[in-house]
């Protein structure tokens, strides 16, 4: 099982590809553990647009956007399970704590933020 952290502030999203097995019958779902409107799930599976799977009958990845609503934190549990087997186990498990602040700390903020001598650096290299 592999666990994560996961920083927010309100309003951000994160997309995070997970392997597929859907032509098993395997489909990712999600559990959240704690406040349940910290966070909002959304999902998405298959190919892009444009992009060709490697050969025929092979599974399609599945993409999890996890958007900060309100500032907390909670657990999400994301299970790779056959829907239709719901006393088997899991054959995929992955735990993220989301931590969803108002703002980023001044420091990271900062840290984001271009600086004049930065920006003098990027443009002289245009020349």
């Amino acid at each position: 099982m592999l666990e994560d952290n996961l920083d927010l502030v309100v309003g951000d999203e994160q997309t995070i590809a997970l392997p597929g097995l859907g032509t098993a019958g395997y489909m990712w779902q999600e559990r959240v553990i704690g406040p349940p409107d910290v966070i909002a799930i959304s999902w998405s599976r298959g190919f892009a647009p444009g992009i060709e799977p490697a050969a025929i009958g092979v599974s399609a990845p599945e993409r999890i956007t996890i958007r900060g609503v309100r500032p907390g934190e909670a657990q999400l549990r994301l299970i790779q399970v056959r829907h239709w087997e719901p006393d088997e186990a899991p054959i995929n498990e992955r735990r993220i704590t989301v931590r969803v602040a108002v703002s980023r700390p001044p420091s990271e903020a900062a840290a984001r933020r271009p600086t004049v001598a930065s920006i003098s650096q990027c443009c002289a290299s245009w020349a």
